[in-house]
């Protein structure tokens, strides 16, 4: 990673819990949709954006626009979008790490002979 270079990420996570899961899915489907198209990759439930040297405030400013343009189409119907979010974080992904592999000391590697590896070939005999 070349100095000064980062990976930003959204959080976004609807309130399925307490609000419609039609408007929630809804909501979801067209912000999703609006994040790829302004440049973010969706990647382990978080929209990555790499900040290509750029203020990373800049790109928080780009997704909280996106939610500000559904704000704006959906007041028409009387609705808001940040009443069905429950979670819309911003964060710099700097050292992010998957909890869900093992670490690398769970890893146990073991050499056998030759003689004891079955070739995938002699396994339909």
């Amino acid at each position: 990673m070349r100095k000064g270079h980062q990976y930003v990420g959204i959080i976004l996570n609807m309130d399925y819990e307490n609000q419609s899961h039609k408007m929630c899915k809804m909501i979801w489907d067209s912000v999703y949709k609006k994040m790829l198209e302004r440049g973010f990759r969706y990647e382990k439930r978080i929209f990555v954006h790499d900040d290509n040297g750029t203020n990373t405030i800049a790109i928080f400013n780009k997704a909280k626009t996106i939610m500000d343009e559904m704000e704006t189409h959906l007041s028409y119907f009387d609705e808001h979008p940040l009443s069905y979010i429950k979670d819309f974080y911003g964060v710099t992904l700097r050292n992010c790490f998957d909890l869900t592999l093992p670490g690398t000391e769970n890893i146990d590697v073991k050499e056998e002979p030759l003689e004891k590896v079955t070739a995938l070939t002699d396994l339909k005999k």
